[in-house]
């Protein structure tokens, strides 16, 4: 099941604010769909 994540861009922003969790979840999906295939 697909599942959908939202992260917030306030005014100020650092980009590791959200490259960060970007990153994690991006890996996170690639990982999952490597092992899926296995």
């Amino acid at each position: 099941m697909p599942l959908n994540i939202g992260i917030y861009v306030y005014d100020d922003v650092e980009v590791l604010d959200f490259a960060g969790p970007y990153e994690v979840f991006t890996t996170a999906t690639r990982m999952h769909a490597r092992t899926s295939r296995q």
